[in-house]
């Protein structure tokens, strides 16, 4: 999680004793039995044969392409929501239905957090691992 913060710029060097009493305090919400289901994030290893069906055929052509442009990306949280945005603009779908495809894909479900932040902490390797093993 540390590098992940240093990497954004969140933090800077190493985390104060309260950063990291707080991370340990998040840690056991999240682990508990009252941390909300439906907030809980599982990467998929591929898309479903559900959320197969859910895609129309422009969102299969979006996640293809995009699939060719992070393969050949500089890895970094603004460059990969840079590439989706400009994926959706070059193949004139509306982004929503791009960014839902891209949650059926790596959440299963059709929204959740900032899906460029997950791409980049999966990391290149697993993020087309994802997709190849979808497509």
């Amino acid at each position: 999680i540390w590098d992940s913060l240093n990497k954004s710029k969140h933090i800077n060097g190493e985390p104060n004793l309260a950063l990291i009493g707080r991370l340990s305090r998040m840690r056991n919400w999240i682990e508990g039995a009252h941390f909300p289901e439906n907030a809980r994030i599982k990467i998929q290893e591929k898309m479903n044969d559900e959320n197969k069906e859910k895609i129309t055929k422009e969102q299969r052509i979006f996640l293809l392409s995009l699939l060719t442009k992070l393969e050949n990306c500089v890895w970094s949280e603004s460059q990969i929501s840079q590439l989706i945005r400009d994926t959706t603009k070059e193949l004139e779908i509306n982004p929503r239905e791009g960014y839902v495809a891209l949650y059926l894909l790596i959440i299963g479900r059709d929204y959740g957090p900032r899906i460029a932040s997950i791409i980049t902490e999966l990391g290149k390797e697993e993020t087309i691992q994802i997709f190849s093993k979808t497509f």
